[in-house]
């Protein structure tokens, strides 16, 4: 059985109009996709559809301009945001993450680096990982401070020497978000609003849920078929719970792959793979790189499914 969920998914590929057009249909005659797609090539947009509704008990249909839940699409903006500090002469990657944690800072993490926290080599397990995190498999409607989130991981000990291993860690990127708010003084949402969204033209892309927002469900077949609940974004800031369009990330996609991003210097090791020593799908700063170079991440959380990709050769 298939499971039937709202699929956000943002496509930037060569793949041909009719090939993704064929895919999408189909899968979605099935009962199998419901969502948006938009296929662009360099700044054109090929192919654009909406399927399903983002609310069937009203039966609300899904629009171009639907938000939806993008989950560690997120982690992205969090990197380019650290980036952001970098170019501002704030920080510097290969900083130790103590220098810049405040109180926060764990003795267990002094070698750690910025670095590391990027590209999921720190050793620091992720909070799935940690005794103390397994009830972040149930996280709340209302939100929870970052400092008890942290609670929930930092007493875990670290699974490899920083440096040595990829190991995903959601834990990382909420050290990043930590890291934002001490140094910059502002709470990482307004930081990330002010730096990110609104610098760059992403009008459609925040914290919150709105009334263009797809709500999440869970289940199998049409007929059976639930709401899923939604969570507040505290509980996975810096490495989920951002809300963004089809439109808003190709917008994105253009911005970091022009002149108007930062230098060039960190425009590349924004989407370089650092981990290809390490045997495993490379990693960039928020994004994974695979053997052919294309640039992308998936996304996924109660309800949703998102995948971003293009190729920096050709912006595709």
């Amino acid at each position: 059985m298939k499971i039937y969920t709202l699929l956000f998914f943002l496509l930037i590929t060569s793949a041909t109009n009719t090939q993704v057009q064929d895919l999408i249909e189909r899968e979605a005659a099935y009962h199998h996709f419901n969502g948006n797609v938009l296929v662009q090539s360099s700044s054109s947009i090929n192919y654009e559809a909406s399927f399903g509704y983002a609310d069937l008990e009203q039966e609300t249909s899904i629009h171009k301009h639907s938000r939806f839940d993008i989950g560690s699409l997120t982690k992205q903006f969090t990197a380019a945001a650290i980036l952001h500090l970098v170019h501002d002469g704030k920080i510097n990657l290969d900083d130790r993450i103590n220098d810049h944690l405040g109180s926060f800072a764990n003795n267990k993490w002094k070698k750690v680096t910025i670095h590391q926290l990027l590209t999921h080599t720190s050793g620091i397990p992720s909070i799935y990982q940690t005794e103390q995190g397994l009830d972040i498999f149930f996280p709340e409607e209302e939100p929870i401070a970052l400092e008890d989130l942290i609670l929930k991981f930092s007493e875990g000990k670290l699974i490899s020497s920083p440096g040595k291993e990829f190991n995903y860690s959601n834990s990382g990127y909420v050290l990043l978000a930590a890291i934002i708010e001490n140094v910059t003084g502002s709470t990482f949402e307004e930081y990330l609003q002010r730096k990110i969204f609104d610098a760059y033209g992403l009008e459609h892309t925040s914290f919150l849920p709105d009334s263009n927002s797809a709500l999440p469900y869970f289940g199998y077949l049409p007929s059976n078929i639930e709401r899923a609940p939604i969570y507040h974004y505290s509980w996975s800031i810096g490495a989920g719970g951002v809300y963004s369009t089809t439109h808003d990330l190709s917008t994105w996609v253009e911005v970091i792959t022009s002149d108007n991003f930062l230098t060039q210097e960190l425009r590349a090791t924004f989407i370089t793979n650092h981990t290809r020593d390490l045997g495993n799908l490379g990693y960039g700063y928020g994004w994974q790189i695979t053997r052919d170079g294309i640039v992308e991440h998936d996304g996924g959380t109660y309800g949703f499914i998102s995948f971003l990709s293009f190729d920096p050769k050709t912006k595709d």
